[in-house]
């Protein structure tokens, strides 16, 4: 897998899923769009962390410019 998401991408990925996760615990988001939106910035994340999506595989994106 190469990576398919630069930088500043990811810093705006990483930025949004802590957002969510921080409203999680501090009960800004309950019930079941605490759940979704918890599950979906922890994908966020993982996505981040990583450096590759699949969905930007799938559309042909890519974002990070290495050579």
């Amino acid at each position: 897998m190469a990576r398919n998401i630069g930088t500043l991408d990811q810093a705006i990925r990483l930025y949004i899923a802590l957002m969510i996760a921080y409203a999680c615990y501090m009960h800004l988001l309950t019930g079941t769009a605490g759940i979704v939106l918890g599950s979906w910035a922890t994908g966020m994340a993982a996505i981040t962390l990583t450096g590759y999506s699949p969905f930007y595989h799938w559309l042909g994106i890519n974002t990070c410019h290495q050579v």
